[in-house]
């Protein structure tokens, strides 16, 4: 049992160089407590038997990342480039992983926005997360937005501040779209702390060690 006041997770995209397996045998035996999941480092053809290692080494699964995990081409995933076509990879995600990772919060993003149209990639967003929350609620999951460092923008996301992501959820209005709030990372404004602790469906991660200078964390 961790010492700390939350559960201890890692995320597969910080221990690249691993598989899967090697996550789920090395997670364990240093004590780690949960695992945030990386679809791409699962077989497509085996990845429920895969997820089940998890649990069966006593690992929560806190989060998924899911294969295409942006509603706009990114450069980490820039395929396929049409809108619709990766809004139904996701939920094709959240249909096979969701079952098995019940909780779990799936994390996603905008994406780069077309042509540099900030507004119009954040009112697709929108529309396309009202789309997906009920099916996120319907199968025991969260839907949950990161905002990303600002070097991002155009490359990966449209938000890189708290206060953008809380707007984002306020338009989806649905209780199963949440956020995650890494800290060190996103940039917020005197007022996002008490926007943040005001809602439910948050999640505060702390990353201390990071390619920019880190934020003193908020406790919520």
């Amino acid at each position: 049992m961790s010492e700390f006041p939350f559960r201890f997770g890692v995320n597969e995209f910080t221990t690249q160089p691993w598989s899967y397996e090697e996550d789920v045998a090395r997670y364990a035996a240093l004590g780690v407590e949960a695992i945030e999941i990386c679809e791409a480092k699962l077989d497509p053809q085996d990845a429920v038997r895969q997820i089940s290692m998890a649990r069966e080494a006593g690992l929560a699964i806190s989060a998924v990342q899911p294969r295409i995990r942006t509603f706009f081409g990114s450069k980490m995933t820039p395929q396929p480039q049409a809108v619709e076509a990766r809004v139904d990879a996701f939920a094709s995600s959240l249909k096979t992983l969701a079952p098995h990772a019940e909780g779990a919060a799936f994390v996603m993003n905008t994406g780069a926005p077309l042509q540099g149209n900030m507004q119009r990639c954040l009112d697709e967003t929108v529309h396309y997360l009202r789309r997906l929350s009920p099916l996120a609620a319907d199968l025991g999951v969260t839907l949950a937005v990161e905002p990303l460092n600002p070097t991002s923008i155009n490359a990966e996301t449209a938000i890189w501040t708290i206060d953008q992501a809380l707007d984002l959820l306020d338009a989806v209005g649905h209780k199963a779209c949440g956020s995650v709030w890494i800290t060190g990372i996103s940039g917020n404004s005197p007022n996002a702390r008490l926007r943040y602790a005001a809602r439910d469906h948050v999640s505060l991660w702390y990353r201390p060690v990071t390619g920019v200078r880190p934020c003193q964390p908020w406790t919520v």
